[in-house]
């Protein structure tokens, strides 16, 4: 299911993604490119409980940097957790700072 729209607090387009397996990262790809014509920075909503595998994790570091190489923010609205958080402990996704930072939120940390 996807839902797109203009958050005003953040000035960018939030786009309401499900499960992030392999099985469905098709569908997740497409929503967040037709966002991405859109021009606006993304902002990615997991709905809660949603599932995510190391299929999701690379969809979502390629927006990440796709967005970086276009001038564009691309972020997370909340803080990784679930499925998702669990697959990138699993997979030493949070091993840096900079890491931390884009998926759990972390500000200031070394």
């Amino acid at each position: 299911m996807t839902s797109c729209a203009k958050s005003k607090r953040e000035q960018a387009l939030v786009v309401s993604l499900g499960d992030l397996i392999l099985q469905g990262v098709a569908v997740a790809h497409e929503q967040l490119l037709q966002a991405a014509r859109s021009g606006a920075d993304l902002m990615v909503r997991l709905e809660p409980g949603a599932l995510a595998d190391l299929a999701g994790v690379q969809l979502l570091q390629a927006g990440r940097r796709w967005a970086e190489a276009n001038g564009r923010g691309f972020a997370l609205a909340e803080p990784a957790a679930g499925g998702l958080l669990e697959t990138l402990r699993r997979g030493g996704f949070l091993q840096t700072a900079e890491q931390r930072r884009f998926w759990l939120k972390q500000e200031g940390e070394a």
